[in-house]
């Protein structure tokens, strides 16, 4: 009944005492009915008798019922501090949606040495929003810092419209100027996506930097590969925080990615 060995040893002596004391008054109650009627005329004192019989017998158990509510109460508060804490260590951990801009700067603008691949997998193309930061981003690393981007969204009207949006945003930045783009924009739609996950806003950004014959440069440097993922409500102020992935899963996302076939976007 009780799982604490050293509380099971207290309860267990106090309910012999307690049940001694109650077998104590029954003893001297028939005592008194039997041999020696030392208590003829005081019944006030038979009633005190008895009731300390009763006491003492549920005594234990009624401190057992109490103290089991003090270790559920406990229980229930260690483990709400204890989530309280995950929570914490998790938003400490993490990253907002406007920190990604200065990652993509740091494996295009800040990363001349080698080529970035950077796959998102999302349900909603932020980058077609009137972020002029992100889209200004995104244009000087196809033109100028050799990054390619691979979009995977769901087959929705909503991103296919997104891609059309980011195109003709794009192709504004570009102007009339005939230009020679270092990188690309490669997109494809999955009928599957949206029943996968369930989140009402989810996306999933991994950074990979490459060599010439798109070989993962991991060796020597730990920034050429990371990841980033959120699941999350809608938020109209953008407010999303990014949790990052380990390198092996992000390998092994861009390995099956790789299978698929994807559309060059025309800009």
């Amino acid at each position: 009944m009780v799982k604490n060995p050293s509380k099971e040893r207290k309860f267990k002596v106090e309910v012999i005492i307690s049940l001694s004391l109650a077998l104590l008054s029954v003893i001297a109650l028939v005592i008194d009915e039997m041999v020696k009627p030392f208590l003829d005329n005081n019944h006030e004192v038979k009633l005190y008798i008895i009731l300390c019989g009763v006491i003492s017998a549920f005594q234990p158990f009624i401190w057992y019922g109490i103290q089991k509510e003090i270790d559920n109460a406990k229980n229930e508060i260690e483990l709400k501090c204890k989530t309280i804490e995950g929570k914490l260590n998790i938003l400490n951990s993490s990253i907002p949606f406007s920190a990604l801009d200065s990652i993509e700067a740091k494996h295009g603008r800040l990363n001349p040495a080698s080529i970035c691949e950077i796959w998102i997998i999302s349900n909603m193309l932020q980058e077609a929003n009137n972020d002029e930061i992100f889209l200004k981003t995104i244009f000087d690393n196809i033109l100028h810092n050799r990054v390619n981007y691979y979009y995977i969204l769901p087959n929705t009207e909503k991103c296919n419209n997104e891609i059309l949006s980011l195109q003709s945003r794009l192709k504004e930045l570009k102007g009339k100027r005939e230009r020679k783009f270092t990188g690309a924009i490669f997109f494809r739609f999955d009928n599957e996506l949206n029943s996968l996950i369930s989140a009402s806003y989810f996306d999933t950004v991994l950074y990979v930097d490459v060599d010439e014959n798109r070989n993962p440069k991991t060796i020597g440097n730990k920034y050429s590969c990371e990841g980033f993922q959120c699941f999350s409500n809608e938020s109209e102020d953008n407010l999303y925080f990014y949790q990052s992935i380990e390198e092996e899963k992000i390998q092994n996302i861009r390995r099956f990615q790789l299978d698929y076939k994807y559309t060059k976007l025309d800009i």
